[in-house]
């Protein structure tokens, strides 16, 4: 099949004449008129329409004998594997017609490699679904599980890496800081994921309960920095300085809006995330991620928040080189 062809997964078939649906294997034989279920992106779907057929309206029930379930990945042993590594149709007799990864549903590729917290919709027999569920998982208290070793060492690598110094044509030399090199750090820990045996993704519990209680101290102390100053500046400035505040911090995010919403397009809901990423405001997000039960804002705030943050410090660097 063509390559976007292959991004989709045919789970279920009926075949012309037939009362209940099957499971699609390897060998399964496609005949003129059968229905198929087919899970995937709305582009590769776009483009499998050309080559199997039209879309029909079809509840394609599955008959007695096979059953769909969703499993949750808790056992680190599976990942980071691909479902081709797996081979999990052809060992169990069972087919995953997509995955659920942090709120999202994902096509079930051969190529995709599983994360731990994947929730995996199996299709197949009873006493099939029954033997793979102990190899993947299931038990929802490994979720909550932490491991110490790669977080401190995440943080240990970052540091390193904010003190190694760079140099760009122009502006001289300048580091990352602890900032940048522990958000570079945990870029590359989160690509990778999978460092022999040890799990270098941290569970979405602990990512959470780390997010809030850093955005607690950072506000404790930059608030306990500012109080001290809070009168003297007052008498000094005056109003205008809140003003200029107001404006500096408004009107970039009227023109992302604006922009983003206007001429790139970026849904609403992703456009939450995507201005506190871009100003670098983790109390923003927070703001943003309260309008909605969704993953969308957090999601457009980690793409946006590294670029935003490293062309911050380079910015920076520039102003003083200007000043």
């Amino acid at each position: 099949l063509p390559i976007r062809a292959s991004q989709v997964t045919i789970t279920r078939i009926q075949h012309k004449g037939g009362c209940g649906a099957s499971l699609v294997t390897g060998d399964t034989i496609l005949h003129k008129d059968d229905t198929l279920r087919v899970v995937g992106t709305r582009e590769a779907l776009d483009h499998v329409r050309m080559i199997i057929g039209p879309e029909v309206e079809a509840d394609l029930e599955f008959d007695s004998a096979l059953e769909s379930k969703k499993i949750l990945l808790t056992h680190k042993e599976v990942t980071g594997k691909t479902l081709e590594a797996l081979n999990l149709n052809e060992i169990y007799d069972i087919q995953i017609s997509r995955i659920t990864r942090n709120g999202f549903d994902c096509p079930a590729g051969p190529h995709v490699r599983l994360r731990l917290g994947d929730i995996l919709h199996v299709v197949g027999h009873p006493e099939a679904i029954r033997n793979i569920k102990p190899i993947l998982g299931g038990d929802v208290r490994a979720l909550y599980a932490t491991n110490v070793v790669a977080l401190l060492l995440g943080l240990f690598c970052g540091l390193l890496l904010g003190h190694i110094p760079l140099y760009a044509p122009g502006m001289g030399i300048f580091t990352l800081g602890s900032t940048g090199g522990v958000l570079v750090a945990g870029l590359l820990f989160g690509a990778v994921r999978q460092v022999g045996t040890m799990i270098t993704e941290l569970p979405a519990p602990a990512n959470a309960l780390i997010r809030d209680l850093g955005l607690a101290l950072f506000l404790a102390v930059v608030g306990t920095r500012a109080g001290s100053s809070l009168v003297p500046t007052l008498q000094e400035y005056g109003l205008s300085l809140f003003a200029a505040g107001i404006m500096i911090t408004l009107l970039p995010m009227v023109a992302g809006t604006l922009l983003g919403a206007t001429i790139l397009r970026i849904p609403f809901l992703r456009l939450l995330g995507v201005l506190p990423g871009s100003m670098t405001s983790t109390p923003g997000l927070a703001a943003a991620s309260s309008l909605s039960e969704t993953t969308y804002a957090s999601t457009a705030y980690a793409t946006v928040y590294p670029i935003a943050l490293i062309g911050m410090i380079m910015a920076t660097k520039i102003i003083m080189l200007l000043g």
